[in-house]
This record gives C-alpha cells, sequence and structure tokens, in this order.
C-alpha cells in the first residue's frame, strides 16, 4: 500500500475534523455536509490504489480521463452548489470576508476611490461585524490587507456586470484559480504515472480544495509562483519573471519566497546552467511587472498603502488581525506573555530571529543542488517556519505549505524517474 495513499485518506479526515471545529464551517455548502469531506478522501484512496495495480503504458489516456471524470466532474459539481448556496443566502452565510472586500475595493477603484483609503462601511461588505464584538467597529471597514492584484483581477468582471447586468459569483473565481494551478503541477511532472497520482493528490484531496470554494486567496499567489517556476524550467525567463511579479504583487507571503528563488537564480548562473542575459531579463521583468502594478498605489498614498499591507497585517494597529491558530505566538498568550489576542504587538521582532536562521539554511541546500524541485521544498519550509510564528496561523495557510511540497515532489520525480 503507497503511503502516498494513506496520507491522503487521512488528510481527508484531518480536513473533515478541521471544518467541524472552524470558525467558517458554513463558508461551504455541502451535499450530506462534512461527511462529504470524508467520502472524497476514500473515493481519492481507492483511486490510487487502483492507479497502482491498473498501471499501464496502453491505458494511459483511460486512466487520465477516467480521473478527470471522477474528480473533476465532482468538483465541478460541488462549485456548482456552493454558487446556488451564495445566491439564495442574504446573510454571510457561503460567502468569504476577504473575497467580498475586494470585489468592493475593484469598485471603489472603477469609481476612482483609492481602495486602500476608502470606508467600506459604505459598502454591502458592511454586513461583516466586527470579530472583537458588535460594539466594536470593524476595523476591516478601514483597512484593505492585501496587494493590488488582489483585487485587480476582479475589476473585469465588476466592469462585465456593470454593462451586461449578468449575475457574477466573485467567489467561484478562486476555485477557477485553484484548478489552473493544478493543471500547472501536473506539468511539473515529465511522465503519465506521476501526473495521474498528482491529479488524485490534489483533485481528490479535500484540504487543498475546500479552501478555494471558502473563497481564500492563498491560490492566486501560489499559481503566479507555480506558473513562474513552469516558465523558468522550460528556460522562458521573461514569462517567468513576469509570473513572479504577479505573485509578488498578489499577497505578502509571496514576498518570503523571493530569497530562495534568488540564491537558486544566483546558483545556477555560477554553474553556468543559465546566462547572464537570461538571469537579468528574469530579474527585470519581475521587478517591472510588479512595480508596473504596484507602484500607481504607492504614488496614490504611500502612507495608506503601508499602512494597510505591512502594519495592519502585523498587527501592530490596534483591534487589527488577532493572535490566533496553531502559532508559537498563541502560545506566548496562553503563557500569560501577551495579555490578549488583540494586542498590538509586533511579532516580526521573532518572525526575523527565526526565518534568518531559516533563509541561511535553505539557501545553503539551494546552493548544493539548485534544482526546481529543493527551490519548490525550501519554499514550503519557509512558509511552515513564518506560519508557525505568525500572528495569525489560520488553517488555509498551512495549504500553501502542502502544495509547494507536492509541486516539489512533482520536480523531484521527474528527475529521478517514477519509481
Amino acid at each position: 500500500m503507497s503511503l502516498e495513499a494513506v496520507l491522503l485518506l487521512f488528510s481527508a479526515f484531518a480536513t473533515g475534523i478541521t471544518l467541524t471545529h472552524s470558525t467558517w464551517v458554513n463558508s461551504i455548502a455541502l451535499p450530506g455536509g462534512l461527511l462529504t469531506i470524508t467520502l472524497a478522501g476514500w473515493v481519492a484512496f481507492f483511486t490510487y490504489l487502483g492507479l497502482e495495480a491498473w498501471s499501464s503504458p496502453k491505458r494511459r489516456l483511460a486512466q487520465y480521463m477516467a480521473i478527470i471524470i471522477v474528480f473533476g466532474g465532482t468538483l465541478i459539481n460541488l462549485a456548482g452548489q456552493q454558487v446556488a448556496a451564495r445566491r439564495g443566502s442574504q446573510t454571510t452565510a457561503y460567502r468569504n470576508d476577504g473575497a467580498a472586500q475586494s470585489v468592493e475595493a475593484a469598485k471603489f477603484l472603477i469609481r476612482g476611490i483609492n481602495p486602500y483609503a476608502a470606508d467600506f462601511s459604505t459598502t454591502p461588505f458592511a454586513i461583516w461585524p466586527s470579530a472583537n464584538g458588535l460594539a466594536t467597529r470593524n476595523i476591516a471597514y478601514d483597512h484593505y490587507a492585501y496587494p493590488p492584484l488582489t483585487f485587480l483581477v476582479f475589476v473585469p468582471p465588476v466592469l462585465l456586470h456593470d454593462l451586461t447586468g449578468w449575475a457574477i459569483d466573485y467567489q467561484l473565481f478562486y476555485f477557477i484559480v485553484w484548478l489552473a494551478m493544478v493543471v500547472i503541477i501536473s506539468a511539473l511532472a515529465t511522465d503519465w504515472t506521476t501526473r495521474h497520482r498528482l491529479l488524485i493528490l490534489t483533485l481528490g484531496n479535500p484540504f487543498l480544495w475546500a479552501y478555494a470554494f471558502a473563497g481564500y486567496n492563498d491560490t492566486l499567489f501560489l499559481l503566479g509562483f507555480l506558473a513562474a517556476v513552469l516558465a523558468a524550467r522550460r528556460r522562458r525567463w521573461a514569462l517567468a519573471g513576469a509570473c513572479l511579479g504577479l505573485s509578488l504583487a498578489s499577497k505578502q507571503t509571496a514576498w518570503l519566497l523571493l530569497p530562495p528563488v534568488a540564491v537558486w537564480l544566483w546558483a545556477n548562473y555560477r554553474r553556468g546552467r543559465i546566462s547572464f542575459d537570461a538571469a537579468k531579463g528574469f530579474a527585470a521583468a519581475t521587478l517591472v511587472t510588479t512595480a508596473l502594478v504596484v507602484l500607481p498605489f504607492l504614488a496614490w498614498n504611500p502612507a495608506a498603502l503601508y499602512d494597510d499591507t505591512v502594519r495592519y497585517v502585523a498587527g501592530v494597529i490596534p483591534d487589527s488581525f488577532p493572535i490566533s491558530g496553531t502559532t508559537v505566538i498563541q502560545y506566548l498568550r496562553v503563557w500569560g506573555f501577551v495579555p490578549s489576542p488583540w494586542s498590538p504587538v509586533a511579532v516580526w521582532p521573532i518572525q526575523l530571529a527565526v526565518l534568518l536562521p531559516t533563509f541561511w539554511m535553505v539557501a545553503r541546500w539551494i546552493r548544493s543542488s539548485p534544482t526546481i524541485s529543493r527551490l519548490l521544498a525550501a519554499g514550503s519550509i519557509i512558509l511552515l517556519v513564518a506560519v508557525l510564528f505568525n500572528r495569525v496561523g489560520a488553517e488555509n495557510y498551512f495549504v500553501s505549505v502542502l502544495l509547494l511540497a507536492v509541486s516539489s515532489y512533482a520536480a523531484n520525480r521527474s528527475i529521478h524517474g517514477s519509481t
């Protein structure tokens, strides 16, 4: 029995338990409730074992299509149920506050209002109360936490809705992005057996798709980063740099991946695997793309952009993100070193003290063998350490860690074969 299949099964159980105890359990509509999560894990488990027993070069296309039909069809059906549930809800049920605020930010921009200096309490986003009690104003009314690309992607569908009046489910966007990311991950593999396994490990893993259904935007920066890795692997350096730039302009988490990318690029240049012109083109495309997205808002109101995307996220503004989830900072609160989850305590000195040696260790590891697989594994390690020492340790943050690990597995198997 494959260890991968066993881990896949336990992932389904763990996801069901996590959702049961999660505050956003009502963010996803499932037929039969959370039992669907466990059932999906069982289906993936037996499909994976069946693939191991039925693997044959002559049946590649049949296997591939069977996986797509079983899992892709199921997920598309579930996506339709999410859309129906959201259309029938007049409350926050089955809706994600981050996705809703991003849509309103896009509407502000269309009206010529800076989203980083806007009052979201005047929009439909006002139905989300403060997490610190009804008597407290929701601080998110005055702060938009994400870099510009996260709301810029909603500008075209908002304009389309305004022009045509079509009912558009904006939250479905993140599921479409997730599907695109699965395609890229499978493309990292070079043999059909590994591609089949990757499809099951992603499409069949509820822990990975449940958060996309629930409207969390982690998939956006990951899509850009993995697209950059795939383009770099195919030596399309300008495209790789542009994709990395888009990733950096979509979520702060992507910023943590820049150091290992720089080390990987430098190590390959020193070994003669990448020419100076290619490295320069990659770096230039990254810088230009990021600047094109971010600089207009930095010039518009630099204080507001810094306040929202740095200070607010860091928790140094009163009533901003509370200490929550499974993190070391949470233990400091439990042990009494931090008086309250809402205390505006800067955790960046602790993060810096932990991340610097982590960067140093993964840099040495990448330099010893600068492969795509090690780059992705290093990114997974860095994000895991960052989450464990973050102010907020939300469950969806670990999805990024796992997806980068799966991608590293894909790239590694393409080097060492499918055995």
